[in-house]
């Protein structure tokens, strides 16, 4: 586990702190700046292993728009979540 990087834009680190995230994996980290250098970036880890803030927090921090291709249960979870835990809305 990796710091939470301290160039994170304010809001978000709170946002994060917020949920309880006082740190990072490495491969979420790697993914994040490998993206900011236009990198492609493929993330093979395990189920709960955290690839989902390796392409929402970088999509945050540069303000691009990201097209997600997902199964559509994962994307039915997605949504309700979007409902019950404010930072899943909060990358939108």
């Amino acid at each position: 586990m990796l710091a939470l990087p301290d160039n994170l834009p304010d809001d978000l680190k709170a946002a994060l702190v917020k949920q309880g995230f006082s740190s990072l994996y490495s491969h979420q980290v790697e993914a994040r700046n490998k993206i900011r250098q236009n990198k492609d970036v493929i993330i093979t880890t395990p189920t709960s292993s955290g690839k989902t803030l390796c392409f929402n927090i970088p999509v945050r921090i540069i303000g691009n728009i990201a097209v997600y291709l997902t199964h559509i249960r994962h994307l039915k979870f997605c949504l309700q979540c979007q409902k019950r835990i404010q930072y899943c809305t909060y990358f939108r």
